[in-house]
Protein backbone atom coordinates (compact mmCIF):
# COMPACT_ATOMS: atom_id res chain seq x y z
CA UNK A 1 0.00 0.00 0.00
CA UNK A 2 1.37 3.20 -0.81
CA UNK A 3 1.09 6.67 1.08
CA UNK A 4 -0.49 9.33 -0.71
CA UNK A 5 2.25 12.41 -0.87
CA UNK A 6 0.48 15.42 0.91
CA UNK A 7 0.00 18.79 -1.61
CA UNK A 8 2.04 21.48 -0.43
CA UNK A 9 0.73 24.97 -0.81
CA UNK A 10 2.87 27.02 0.76
CA UNK A 11 6.06 27.23 2.93
CA UNK A 12 4.02 27.07 5.86
CA UNK A 13 1.97 23.73 5.02
CA UNK A 14 5.97 22.14 3.59
CA UNK A 15 7.02 22.48 7.40
CA UNK A 16 3.87 21.57 9.27
CA UNK A 17 4.23 18.70 6.82
CA UNK A 18 7.61 18.07 7.43
CA UNK A 19 7.15 18.17 10.93
CA UNK A 20 4.31 16.57 11.61
CA UNK A 21 2.21 18.92 12.71
CA UNK A 22 -1.64 19.40 11.41
CA UNK A 23 -3.32 22.10 10.75
CA UNK A 24 -7.44 21.74 12.41
CA UNK A 25 -9.96 21.12 9.32
CA UNK A 26 -10.83 25.03 8.55
CA UNK A 27 -8.27 26.63 10.09
CA UNK A 28 -6.64 29.58 8.50
CA UNK A 29 -2.76 30.94 8.52
CA UNK A 30 -3.02 34.59 9.43
CA UNK A 31 0.14 36.01 8.48
CA UNK A 32 -0.95 39.75 8.40
CA UNK A 33 -3.92 41.42 10.64
CA UNK A 34 -5.22 44.78 11.09
CA UNK A 35 -7.12 44.72 14.64
CA UNK A 36 -10.17 46.34 15.74
CA UNK A 37 -7.91 49.53 16.94
CA UNK A 38 -6.41 49.66 13.69
CA UNK A 39 -3.29 47.72 14.75
CA UNK A 40 -1.13 45.91 12.64
CA UNK A 41 0.15 42.28 13.91
CA UNK A 42 2.38 40.20 11.65
CA UNK A 43 3.51 36.55 11.84
CA UNK A 44 6.76 35.99 12.89
CA UNK A 45 7.28 32.54 13.56
CA UNK A 46 4.85 30.94 14.68
CA UNK A 47 3.08 33.80 16.59
CA UNK A 48 1.54 37.73 15.74
CA UNK A 49 3.40 40.22 16.93
CA UNK A 50 2.38 43.97 17.44
CA UNK A 51 4.61 45.85 14.66
CA UNK A 52 6.66 49.00 16.08
CA UNK A 53 6.46 52.11 14.72
CA UNK A 54 9.22 53.35 12.04
CA UNK A 55 8.35 56.62 12.28
CA UNK A 56 6.74 58.89 15.22
CA UNK A 57 3.80 56.41 16.78
CA UNK A 58 4.34 54.23 19.30
CA UNK A 59 3.39 51.50 16.89
CA UNK A 60 2.32 50.96 13.29
CA UNK A 61 -1.30 51.59 12.77
CA UNK A 62 -3.96 52.99 10.56
CA UNK A 63 -3.59 56.31 12.51
CA UNK A 64 -0.64 57.38 10.45
CA UNK A 65 -1.06 59.28 7.45
CA UNK A 66 1.02 56.45 5.20
CA UNK A 67 -0.70 53.74 6.28
CA UNK A 68 -2.83 52.93 3.19
CA UNK A 69 -5.60 50.32 3.04
CA UNK A 70 -5.39 47.37 2.29
CA UNK A 71 -6.71 46.24 -1.70
CA UNK A 72 -5.84 44.35 -4.31
CA UNK A 73 -3.10 45.56 -7.12
CA UNK A 74 -3.10 44.47 -10.85
CA UNK A 75 0.54 44.36 -10.35
CA UNK A 76 -0.18 40.81 -8.33
CA UNK A 77 -2.42 37.99 -8.11
CA UNK A 78 -6.28 38.53 -7.64
CA UNK A 79 -6.34 36.13 -4.61
CA UNK A 80 -3.38 38.61 -3.33
CA UNK A 81 -3.66 41.42 -1.33
CA UNK A 82 -1.36 44.52 -1.06
CA UNK A 83 -0.63 46.87 1.86
CA UNK A 84 1.52 49.92 1.36
CA UNK A 85 2.95 51.22 4.74
CA UNK A 86 5.60 54.24 4.60
CA UNK A 87 8.30 51.79 5.00
CA UNK A 88 7.66 48.53 3.14
CA UNK A 89 5.09 47.13 1.27
CA UNK A 90 3.63 43.76 2.70
CA UNK A 91 1.79 41.16 0.03
CA UNK A 92 -0.25 38.07 1.17
CA UNK A 93 -3.00 35.78 -0.04
CA UNK A 94 -6.51 36.99 0.60
CA UNK A 95 -7.14 34.12 2.83
CA UNK A 96 -4.17 34.99 5.28
CA UNK A 97 -4.95 38.31 5.88
CA UNK A 98 -7.66 39.23 8.32
CA UNK A 99 -8.78 43.00 8.81
CA UNK A 100 -10.94 43.28 12.25
CA UNK A 101 -11.66 46.84 11.93
CA UNK A 102 -15.56 48.10 11.35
Amino acid sequence: MTEEVPKIVNWVDAFMTTFGFKRAKGERMIKIKIDKSGFLWILRGSKLKLQSCMEKYPFCSDECPAFQEPRQDPMFEDDEVVLRLCCTTHICKREEFLDERE
